[in-house]
């Protein structure tokens, strides 16, 4: 499993296709877990069995996230995979300065917005 971000509020969990031989039963699906700074543990079900990457979405900015997954079968919850640790982007408009120098011996500065 891999995780990344996507924006400042998403992250693409991506994974390969579980192996036969791991199964054990029927595949039903997948859970993933996340939680923003070790806390607020979340788990997102009903990922169907045929996936093989789901985004989290709604996140705070510029947040460190945990995550981890674990496929689900006719018997229950597998063993989950080993944690990922993912941050949002920071978001905001960011500002540039721009120094030229004029016929007096000063520096003028302008701030742009991009």
């Amino acid at each position: 499993m891999t995780a990344r971000n996507l924006s400042s509020t998403e992250i693409l969990v991506e994974w390969d296709p579980l192996p036969e031989k791991f199964i054990h039963g029927i595949l039903l699906g997948y859970i993933i877990n996340f939680a923003r700074d070790g806390i607020n543990l979340t788990r997102i079900v009903n990922i169907p069995p045929s996936a093989t990457s789901h985004r989290i979405t709604a996140l705070r900015k510029y947040t460190r996230y945990v995550i981890n997954m674990a496929a689900i079968n006719d018997v229950g919850e597998g063993v989950s995979s080993d944690d990922v640790i993912v941050w949002t982007e920071e978001d905001g408009k960011w500002f540039y300065l721009v120094l030229y120098y004029t016929l007096h011996p000063r520096y003028r500065v302008q701030a742009r917005e991009t």
